[in-house]
């Protein structure tokens, strides 16, 4: 077994972001392996989150098949903490030519008293380092949830979808591969659903279509993720004459962050 302990803090001063979709140094071939997933692998992030400090131990944990093709299952001690962490342990995950790939769910109830979002993922790509165009659409899920909060009926329409956000490039030729980067975006629209009489039902908009977060992902070759930086954001519309009153304020914004810490990798 080969161990590496990434000193990421030093390693990002080496770096730039990319500001072209067209250089030649651009998408990596098949042999760049942007998250490997051999046993007995395991990776330690230190985790920030309005000022308070966790830290979450991801780790290799067998394999099945999904769809006739072998795929990863990560698990991380509990408790979990960090929102990448979270998600990569609701599924499975696999490597299919230089795409990484999620079968499962993303779930997360990111605002306090706000209803769950459970989006089914079906080979849902999580990155794709042949694709050199910042802003691509590589994967999109679209669908409704009808969920009551304080006996208040609301159906929320999401799109969750992950784009390409190209490369971080080396100041200097070098043979390291460089970072990859890759985004997931959640977008909301949430009306409240209010029966007035039996099959008379108007729609109250609570929150307008919206991006409510964004997770900006970093991926190093032959380490996998190496730092998340999370924003969650929204802001609802005007309820005050309407008689909705719900368990959660009218507006946030909250970030986090999540730097790997240390790793190993088997071989």
């Amino acid at each position: 077994m080969k161990t590496r302990i990434l000193l990421f803090i030093a390693a990002v001063g080496l770096l730039f972001p990319s500001c072209s979709s067209s250089d030649d140094d651009g998408g990596q071939d098949d042999a760049t392996n942007y998250f490997p997933l051999t046993a007995n692998s395991y990776w330690t992030y230190n985790n920030t989150s309005e000022g308070e400090q966790t830290r979450d131990s991801l780790y290799v944990n067998g394999t099945q098949q999904v769809n006739g093709e072998t795929a990863t299952n990560l698990d991380a001690r509990t408790p979990i903490t960090g929102l990448m962490t979270n998600f990569l342990t609701q599924g499975v995950v696999q490597r299919s030519d230089n795409r990484l790939l999620i079968n499962g769910e993303f779930s997360s109830a990111f605002i306090e008293g706000f209803p769950e979002i459970s989006v089914p993922l079906n080979d849902f790509v999580l990155f794709d380092a042949s694709e050199t165009t910042i802003g691509t659409e590589l994967s999109s899920v679209n669908g409704e949830i009808m969920q009551e909060v304080m006996d208040v009926p609301l159906l929320i329409t999401y799109e969750f979808r992950s784009v390409s956000a190209g490369f971080l490039m080396a100041t200097e030729p070098s043979e390291t591969p460089p970072v990859l980067r890759s985004d997931l975006q959640l977008q909301l629209t949430v009306t409240a659903e209010i029966e007035l009489a039996p099959g008379l039902t108007v729609s109250i908009p609570v929150l307008a279509t919206q991006e409510v977060l964004l997770v900006q992902n970093s991926y190093a070759s032959d380490i996998g993720l190496t730092q998340s930086d999370v924003t969650i954001m929204y802001q609802l519309e005007d309820l005050s004459g309407s008689g909705i009153e719900l368990p959660f304020p009218s507006e946030g914004m909250i970030e986090s962050t999540q730097e790997i810490d240390t790793f190993v990798v088997s071989d």
